[in-house]
């Protein structure tokens, strides 16, 4: 068992060795000398776990969770919350300064609602066993389900579903997606299914949920909702409700919201406001940050390419009072010219911009800037983009929106 000697963190949470023929440590931390048990070889890099140190850092914790090594979806989980968000504000650092961007990144703003029990949505993939088909995750670095019973990092009433055993007929269930209000407390289930039959519809009023919905996906591969897929309300509530800072949000089976409302709310209320002037939200989802930021707007724009999120997005602007226009259209396309000049907030995919969107965006001459991120990477890449093109950047603040994980949400703020 080889003795190592980490110095960094891997964009995907594990530690690293220098040198031309690295090591990525599950469970290791920068600067602390690790046993390391070796799980692969590779050409370039090789993969192990870590085993025990004689030296251990100040910042490493018992992981609370009993999944966290075959799991992986917590990968900082042996480090203290507070040395978590020390990393998470150095991943972000580290990435601006590789595109050549230069920032003070404040702290990372941590969540309201702690460390633990901040999920609230569980995406979980079925598997047929003998006793039923199972709800859990995939491994670390692996296809295989495993199990995830108890996780700590569901908001409590959701933790009951990781220990169901569904009596389903086996290659029909594929995922179960949940989601509950942290306002009121209603939960929404998904059945991602390769094809629809009775025996999903008789599991419907069996489940603990306040509303069931089918959907239907038999796409190769691991996604869980297909593009095209047929969405198919099985009984009781539609939609879930959310509240958050005085506005209501009325949320789907497919729409994306934030996991973690706590600290979306959080987020939200530190964004500039509109303050009369036209405001553009770009990847709108159901209109969450436009309402937030737009209620003394000039104009409200938002454009998303989904067209059951847009039209989410009408209904949470009609149920609020605010006039807004949401279009159903790839981002990419041209901008409205009566956002010139105004505050854009533009919160795309993990991906980032897409082609020709940051040159769109100057072009309006933007008179703020917001740019919300889930990857310090293509956040970085889009940045040097928007300074090289004339803007400023004023303020780089991270956010926990995922704790236990290498994630973070990152808002960006840039003035002409």
């Amino acid at each position: 068992m080889p003795a190592l000697l980490p110095t960094r963190f891997h964009p995907r949470g594990e530690a690293v060795t220098d040198g031309p023929h690295p090591t990525r440590v599950f469970g290791g931390i920068p600067g602390e000398p690790a046993n390391v048990t070796i799980l692969a070889v590779g050409g370039h890099v090789d993969y192990g776990e870590w085993a025990g140190s004689a030296a251990p850092s100040p910042d490493r914790v018992a992981p609370a969770c009993s999944h966290w090594r075959p799991c992986g979806g917590c990968p900082w989980m042996h480090l203290s919350p507070d040395a978590q968000r020390r990393w998470r504000r150095a991943l972000v650092g580290d990435a601006l300064a590789e595109a050549g961007v230069a920032a003070i990144v404040e702290d990372v703003v941590p969540c309201p609602d702690g460390d633990t029990g901040y999920r609230h949505l569980a995406k979980l993939v079925a598997t047929d066993r003998r006793e039923g088909t199972r709800l859990g995750a995939h491994g670390r670095n692996s296809h295989d389900v495993v199990n995830v019973e108890g996780c700590g990092v569901l908001a409590p009433a959701l933790r009951a579903w990781t220990a169901l055993r569904l009596d389903l007929p086996p290659g029909l269930l594929r995922h179960v997606v949940v989601r509950r209000s942290r306002s009121h407390g209603t939960v929404l289930a998904t059945l991602v299914a390769y094809a629809d039959a009775p025996a999903l519809r008789a599991l419907a009023a069996t489940l603990p949920a306040d509303g069931v919905h089918l959907h239907l996906n038999d796409l190769p591969g691991d996604s869980i909702f297909a593009p095209d897929g047929v969405t198919t309300h099985l009984l009781g509530v539609e939609a879930v409700e959310e509240h958050v800072n005085g506005v209501a949000f009325e949320v789907g089976p497919t729409d994306f919201f934030q996991t973690n409302p706590a600290t979306a709310g959080r987020l939200w209320a530190d964004l500039p406001r509109a303050a009369g002037r036209p405001l553009l939200d770009l990847y709108c989802g159901v209109g969450a940050v436009a309402l937030q930021l737009g209620g003394d707007a000039s104009v409200i724009h938002g454009i998303e390419a989904s067209p059951a999120a847009v039209a989410r997005a009408r209904r949470n602007a009609e149920r609020n009072g605010i006039a807004a226009t949401f279009t159903a259209e790839a981002v990419g396309a041209a901008l409205p010219e009566v956002c010139v000049g105004g505050l854009v907030v533009v919160n795309p995919p993990r991906s980032g911009l897409a082609a020709g969107v940051a040159e769109r965006v100057l072009a309006l001459r933007p008179s703020e800037l917001v740019y919300v991120s889930c990857d310090p990477r293509t956040l970085a890449r889009d940045l040097a983009r928007l300074v090289a093109g004339g803007l400023r950047l004023r303020r780089v603040t991270p956010y926990d929106m995922f704790p236990q994980t290498v994630h973070v949400e990152t808002v960006a703020v840039l003035t002409p």
